[in-house]
């Protein structure tokens, strides 16, 4: 048998000790490692969609296992409250684990945010291990502010699902250390809690709460508006419903805020100004959207703080109810706990669940301190509607009246308070105080205005119950007619005539009470029409518009006339010649002229002539003319209505036949002072031909050939020089005769070269230099002008050079003969900058596999266009702005997030990270706990067994 012991041993060393080793694996698995988990990871609650629910909100807790701190726990346990907003300076020492398993264990859904003991601020405590171990439990969707992590540091959630009933913002605006998140005015977290309000009031969110640590208006032991007066007063502004604050370990009740005209900031530090209190909440009662309400509530636990209601500190005057260590408002116990509020669409009902230091009992309650406790109900709710009054209501009829016409009046329309009260009414027709009627349950009326104007008379009505309502109405009572004006289009001539062929007229009407009803005219007694619009009047002679007005109220003016005389033909003048003729061509002295005129219309008023272009004078009689040679004589005739006939002229010779022809040229076109013209020249050619044989005009242009004139010669752009000469078939040829004519009627033209590298959407990517080349193919360039972005214009002198920013380009030309050319405007857009990131993460060790990215970027020329996001080296995908999220497998990767702004510049930010799910991993989710916790039991199991193998060696020994 000893022989046999060795091997026995072994057998039960071997088996013993696996099968002890195994089984205190397995019990340790079973037992400790649930119990691990369960204090790391709370279970969810289900998303509530309930029509009300209750929530509970303090700050300033204590230490795991704290009697006070989890006697609030337990009560809100037992009243069945949703969840509890801890608002911040929760454990107060190192111990986010302990704390979170010690107040859970009491009251399950506790949402945090951080305090300035949980940041390093003030304190060891860690918001990061706090928000592992106290979770987000509320089943509904939650949305973190930019660049942050969101739960516990900022972020809001709707609740509850479905149909929300409040946006509860949560933010730790003044909280430094390892948080310290910038809230001024205009800075990213100030406007995502703006755009969270706002939000919220788009959605239809009946309610919004903002909750942080930090305290603005106190009278307790901290002072200063600690959380940053730009945000409180941009909430004020707002008209949130409740902000939610701690930090001050007192309990206070704000009277509701609201900035306006008097009050454009709620001053704290010991100021007060009575222009920011709109409801003083004295009754606990308030009115919804009238403004904001403070409520700091900082007894979560710890050592209550000392208040100032003595009237030391002037922010009292802010409260309507405060309670410190010291004194409060109520003259009763002090005590520590929540408060507790219950929410509906229509109400939000608050009250201070508090239990004096050390008195509740196993179950968190203190029945017998009822009574004497401080405690604080309020409720905030839609204003009550006022009590009706009677509503009067007035008609009258005719709409418009005249002088002396009875006015129907009708208060048959009004109401009474209730549907079962009677009516009665009385009436000032002229509403000067004094009642025109009695009393009377007739409810229509009648009566005569003796003179015109605008009146207004008043209705009282008074219902069976005593209340009243007064009405009044306007009546128009026109005592005169309308007046109406005429006035004449056209082109006006002389002595009350018109030259053109038609004249407008238009009618015009005024009326100074009751307005123009219709307006009538007819024409040379023809039929009357009805005045719409502006007329044509045509037809020669004189005609007569006969018109006149009437007004609602049915008064009508005295028939008024205007007389319009139409000639829109010129005379016709003509002549004729007497005198001795010699040889068919050539008159002996003297040639006398006679003119005659006519005009059908208006009747010829005068004639006119000159002799060869010599002075007009005006014909009276025939004209003689004497000296020999050839003479133009020129005449023309006006009417009475001042039409003029164009001139006409005889051309005819005295003397000898043997002189030659004359060739005279008449140019047309705009000629500038510069000595050029800047439209086309068209020449005209005449002859005089004093041998009456007939004569010709030979023309050339710019020393071209010879050409026999036929029709008018037009120049273009140039320097032309024209020559020419008449002959006749008597072989007569008059001397070259000649003209200069400098013509431009083209301006410049100027073209833009910029030089660059173009980007995306018309922007450019490097500095811009925009060259101007201007070009004048006639007289020549003398001036070209520019400016940029709306500045002095300047001489161009060379390239110009445009750096980042949005520009303009305006440019004008103008060439020696003084055509102008346009300015027109360009627009040069340039951006050289990349867009910089100014928030990127997270990065490193990661504990889950699908996570979170979150970047915030700006460009502050173009703006960023789009994001996009790489995957170990993969190619880029686009991303949302601001937020991706990506699912890993464990171990390293990068994560490549690449902006580009609209001109297509881009930069890009890498991000390094760690995934590490397996729960045994010393960089895992639980920090390689599950692995110690086996390898003690692997331990201890060992141990066990060998304690056993002696045991059983010694028993054995024995039996030997």
């Amino acid at each position: 048998m000893a022989q046999d012991l060795p091997n026995r041993m072994r057998g039960v060393t071997v088996a013993g000790i696996l099968a002890a080793l195994l089984g205190a694996s397995l019990l340790a698995g079973l037992y400790m490692l649930p119990t691990s988990i369960s204090a790391l990871q709370a279970p969810r609650d289900p998303a509530a969609t309930a029509a009300s629910f209750t929530f509970a909100a303090v700050g300033d807790l204590d230490r795991a296992g704290d009697g006070d701190m989890l006697a609030i726990a337990k009560r809100l346990a037992t009243a069945n409250v949703d969840f509890l907003l801890a608002l911040g300076d929760l454990g107060y020492v190192d111990d986010e684990d302990g704390w979170c398993a010690s107040i859970k264990g009491a009251f399950n859904n506790v949402i945090l945010i951080a305090g300035n003991h949980d940041t390093t601020e003030s304190g060891p405590g860690d918001i990061a291990q706090f928000v592992q171990y106290c979770p987000f439990t509320l089943g509904v969707p939650l949305t973190g502010g930019p660049g942050t992590p969101g739960y516990g540091y900022e972020y809001y959630f709707d609740y509850p699902s479905g149909t929300p009933l409040v946006r509860f913002i949560l933010t730790t605006a003044g909280v430094t250390g390892a948080i310290n998140y910038n809230y001024g005015a205009g800075s990213s977290h100030y406007n995502w809690v703006v755009d969270s309000i706002n939000g919220a009031r788009a959605a239809g969110i009946p309610w919004v709460v903002v909750g942080m640590h930090k305290q603005c208006l106190t009278v307790g032991s901290k002072t200063g508006c600690n959380s940053g007066q730009a945000l409180f007063d941009k909430m004020v502004d707002l008209k949130v419903d409740l902000i939610l604050q701690a930090h001050d370990h007192v309990y206070e009740r704000s009277k509701q805020l609201a900035l306006g005209s008097a009050c454009t900031t709620v001053p704290a530090a010991g100021n007060f100004d009575a222009d920011c209190v709109v409801a003083d909440g004295a009754n606990g009662s308030y009115d919804k959207g009238v403004g904001s309400i403070e409520i700091v509530s900082g007894g979560g636990g710890r050592d209550l703080y000392t208040v100032r209601i003595d009237g030391s500190d002037r922010e009292i005057g802010y409260f309507a109810q405060v309670m410190g260590n010291n004194a409060n408002t109520q003259g009763r116990v002090n005590g520590h706990g929540a408060v507790k509020y219950t929410v509906t669409a229509d109400a939000i009902t608050g009250a201070t669940d508090y239990c004096p230091l050390g008195t509740t009992d196993a179950t968190g309650a203190c029945a017998g301190q009822v009574d004497r406790v401080f405690r604080d109900t309020f409720t905030i709710r839609p204003a009550a509607p006022p009590t009706p009054n009677p509503t009067a209501v007035v008609t009258h009829s005719p709409a418009w009246v005249r002088v002396g016409e009875p006015v129907s009046f009708d208060a048959s329309g009004s109401t009474p308070s209730e549907p079962s009260a009677t009516l009665e009414c009385r009436w000032d027709w002229t509403n000067d105080g004094t009642w025109d009627t009695a009393w009377s349950a007739t409810m229509t009326a009648s009566h005569a205005y003796a003179a015109g104007g605008t009146v207004t008379v008043r209705l009282e009505v008074r219902d069976s119950l005593g209340l009243t309502d007064n009405a009044t109405a306007q009546v128009a009572v026109d005592g005169a007619a309308p007046s109406t004006t005429a006035s004449l289009g056209g082109t006006s001539g002389s002595n009350g005539w018109h030259t053109s062929s038609s004249v407008g007229v238009t009618l015009s009407a005024t009326d100074d009470a009751s307005g123009v009803a219709q307006t009538r005219y007819r024409v040379d007694g023809g039929s009357w029409q009805t005045y719409a619009s502006t007329f044509q009047l045509s037809g020669e002679g004189p005609h007569t518009v006969e018109f006149n007005s009437t007004d609602r109220a049915g008064n009508s003016e005295a028939l008024k006339s205007a007389a319009i005389k139409i000639d829109s033909v010129a005379p016709a003048t003509s002549h004729s010649l007497s005198g001795t003729l010699v040889n068919g061509t050539h008159y002996r002295a003297p040639v006398t002229v006679t003119l005659t005129a006519s005009d059908a219309t208006s009747g010829v008023a005068v004639i006119r002539y000159r002799v060869d272009g010599g002075s007009w004078f005006t014909y009276t009689s025939p004209v003689g003319v004497l000296s020999n040679g050839t003479h133009v004589f020129e005449y023309v005739s006006a009417d009475v209505a001042g039409n003029v006939e164009a001139t006409k002229q005889v051309v005819f010779a005295i003397g000898s036949p043997s002189t030659g022809p004359t060739s005279i040229m008449t140019e047309s076109g705009a000629l500038a002072s510069t000595g050029w013209y800047l439209t086309e020249v068209t020449l005209t050619f005449t002859v005089i031909d004093p041998s009456g044989t007939g004569a010709t005009v030979h023309v050339r242009v710019d020393g071209g050939a010879w050409q026999t004139y036929a029709s008018p010669i037009v120049l273009g752009d140039g320097n032309h020089t024209v020559e020419y000469y008449a002959t006749d078939s008597a072989s007569h040829t008059e001397p070259t005769r000649s003209g200069v004519f400098k013509v431009d009627a083209t301006p410049p033209s100027t073209v833009p070269t910029a030089a660059g590298t173009a980007g995306l959407a018309g922007w450019f990517r490097s500095s811009v230099t925009v060259t101007l080349t201007t070009t004048d193919a006639a007289s020549g360039v003398v001036l070209v002008e520019a400016r940029a972005d709306g500045g002095a214009w300047q001489p161009y002198a060379g390239p110009i050079a445009f750096g980042e920013g949005r520009h303009t380009l305006e440019y004008r030309s103008k060439d020696l003969a003084g055509n102008e050319e346009a300015a027109p405007g360009l627009s040069y857009n340039v951006d050289t900058q990349a867009p910089s990131f100014s928030y990127a993460g997270p990065q490193g060790p990661l504990t889950v596999s699908q996570v979170e990215f979150t970047w915030a970027a700006e460009d502050a020329t173009s703006g960023v266009a789009q994001y996009e996001i790489s995957v170990d080296g993969g190619d880029f995908a686009p991303a949302l702005a601001g937020s991706a999220t990506l699912t890993f497998a464990d171990g390293a990767h990068y994560v490549t997030i690449r902006a580009t702004d609209r001109a297509g510049n881009a930069r890009v930010t890498a991000l390094d990270v760690r995934v590490d799910t397996n729960a045994f991993s010393l960089t895992g989710p639980y920090s390689g706990l599950p692995m110690y916790l086996l390898i003690e039991a692997l331990l201890a199991s060992a141990l066990v067994a060998l304690l056993w193998h002696r045991r059983r060696v010694r028993a054995v020994q024995k039996e030997l």
